[in-house]
């Protein structure tokens, strides 16, 4: 998609990317990571499947059967594997051990970089709702620590709990 869309929020990319499926035409899988490393939060995969009215399958380790409109998938939890059974179309969060990845042949770098990959701008999609974009994040500290009387903090060690506590107490009271 160009030109990207900064500052979205996962409701926002989840939207944009649902309008970017549904562009795309007759998808029954879409495959995510489990999560970002920019919020980190985990719910894109899971909003993408709630806009566009799939099932969404979470910590997916396995697709053991994929046909005849069903995915079988192992998907790991708490409390070990489990195996769930499902009608497509899916959204699909993956971990780590779906799969052991492998180096691609020289014929598949040369397939790959020959390969038309479709870019959108906003415009050429219909996105669901407006983006939801996210604040500026501050470039400053978050929080300054402040006492109300004006007291520094102490940078010496007191000699004994007793000491230490009653520091304490005076630069919070």
């Amino acid at each position: 998609m160009t030109p990207p869309l900064p500052g979205l929020i996962p409701l926002g990319t989840a939207r944009v990317l649902a309008a970017a499926i549904q562009n795309v035409g007759d998808v029954q899988v879409a495959l995510f990571g489990k999560q970002a490393i920019d919020g980190d939060s985990g719910h894109t995969p899971v909003q993408v499947a709630r806009k566009l009215g799939w099932t969404p399958l979470t910590y997916v380790s396995a697709i053991t059967e994929l046909g005849d409109g069903k995915i079988t998938v192992e998907r790991l939890t708490d409390d070990g594997k489990k195996t769930v059974t499902t009608n497509l179309p899916v959204v699909i969060s993956v971990v780590k051990e779906i799969n052991e990845p492998r180096y691609p042949s020289f014929m598949g770098i040369r397939k790959a970089s020959k390969a038309t990959i479709p870019q959108w701008t906003a415009g050429d999609l219909t996105i669901d709702g407006a983006p939801v974009h996210q604040p500026a994040r501050p470039t400053g500290p978050m929080y300054t620590p402040s006492h109300p009387r004006g007291a520094a903090w102490r940078s010496s060690q007191p000699d004994s709990v007793q000491e230490q506590a009653r520091i304490l107490v005076e630069q919070v009271v």
